[in-house]
């Protein structure tokens, strides 16, 4: 039976809340956090009896059908149908499916922000690789009011700025920049800042970085919104000016959300509480300012210490490693550095984590351009500087490329 990748990730999602719910409790030795893994969940799956008249599960059989990189690709209706009903859809597939084909002004709707996270996530997953957005979804972010627009902030697709998520913003600042909400000002500012800054285009990134500044965030400005703004004045300051700028960011102090509150959110959404603070690490990193990267990994390491933050597979935080990494630099140990990113274990394959990679792989690439010495230095660089050309050329970013070319020689 045919199963879209976006049906196919929806289904794990409710498999795993439904696991959760039914065990809340590990049962089996996995960290709480993390309960349940991919592998878990199948064991748990195949060890549940039965309904009548169906096949037990096989604990092969599930993980193959979630294989980050080969996954199942026509799994038989039973198979689908005993997963559904698991997963709360007792009418089988076939009523999981129609719900997760619901018109976007219906999907909007949801309850509760984790809901709308979901919904919105499922949706955006749709338009990855369509070329125009589709009108509905162009008028609601225009013309209806807030709250029915969560969906544009529950799926921040950095790799399609370029793309649908682009021309989704771009028709999100229609209405929010006249209305003056000022946080939602600069999370679509900042996303279009990083659109240009990305692409090269100075003029554009002039542009949004007057309207940013316009709009100077609060102390309950949220923290990644803080941090988009702190990027944005980092990335357009001349260098000689930069360190006065990072002395007045260390003074800000964004309100850090409720950790225990993240625990009902879906995994896909990557929750992190030190969003601000990542944001500065991301702009320096970029910038290759490595002395104050350091200072800035050890700011967020406290805060993520302070709110009791010990997060499994969460990109942003397996991406501080990587700027940690590349900070020892800075202090002159290269060896210490290239040992401290061979230690990392990168979440790429983690189908909650797929999406974000698809952006932030090219850090990764920057990361080990940076690291990679020894005899075959040349020729390991010119490999990189090739993968990196080829992301910045199919998500019209050329900037990563220029990146590429200041970072070599660097170690």
């Amino acid at each position: 039976m045919k199963i879209t990748e976006v049906e196919r990730e929806a289904l794990l999602e409710a498999l795993i809340r439904a696991c959760r719910a039914k065990h809340p409790t590990p049962i089996i030795r996995n960290n709480p956090d993390e309960w349940p893994t991919l592998y878990a969940l199948a064991v748990v799956l195949a060890n549940e009896p039965p309904a009548k008249r169906e096949q037990p599960l096989v604990k092969g059989t599930i993980l193959r059908l979630f294989h980050a990189k080969n996954p199942t690709p026509n799994p038989g209706e039973p198979l689908l149908n005993a997963l559904a009903r698991y997963a709360g859809h007792g009418g089988g597939f076939a009523a999981f499916r129609a719900a997760t084909q619901e018109a976007p002004t219906r999907a909007l709707t949801g309850a509760t922000w984790a809901d709308r996270l979901r919904q919105g996530h499922r949706i955006l997953q749709e338009l990855r690789h369509t070329p125009q957005v589709p009108d509905d979804l162009r008028n609601l972010l225009v013309y209806q009011r807030p709250g029915n627009d969560d969906f544009v902030k529950a799926y921040v697709d950095l790799a399609y700025l370029n793309g649908y998520y682009g021309q989704l913003l771009a028709a999100y600042m229609v209405r929010i920049e006249p209305a003056g909400h000022t946080d939602d000002v600069i999370f679509a500012a900042g996303m279009l800042y990083l659109q240009a800054f990305l692409a090269n285009d100075a003029a554009a990134a002039q542009a949004q970085w007057l309207v940013l500044q316009r709009h100077p965030p609060r102390a309950a400005t949220p923290a990644f919104a803080h941090g988009r703004w702190a990027f944005a004045a980092l990335t357009a300051t001349p260098a000689a000016d930069r360190p006065a700028l990072l002395e007045a960011l260390g003074q800000m102090h964004p309100q850090p959300p409720n950790v225990a509150a993240s625990r009902d959110l879906p995994a896909s959404y990557n929750y992190f509480p030190a969003g601000f603070h990542f944001l500065v690490c991301e702009a320096l990193f970029l910038l290759g300012e490595h002395r104050p990267l350091a200072e800035w990994v050890a700011r967020t390491r406290q805060q993520l210490h302070q709110v009791q933050y010990h997060p499994p597979h969460n990109v942003y935080h397996e991406l501080l490693g990587v700027f940690e990494a590349v900070a020892l630099l800075g202090s002159g140990q290269p060896e210490a550095a290239r040992a401290a990113f061979a230690a990392i274990a990168l979440s790429p394959d983690v189908p909650a984590n797929r999406w974000l990679w698809d952006y932030y792989e090219v850090y990764g690439l920057l990361a080990e351009l940076q690291l990679v010495a020894g005899g075959a230095a040349a020729a390991e660089q010119s490999v990189l500087r090739g993968k990196i050309a080829d992301f910045a050329g199919k998500y019209q970013m050329p900037y990563f490329s220029h990146v590429a070319r200041t970072m070599t020689g660097n170690c």
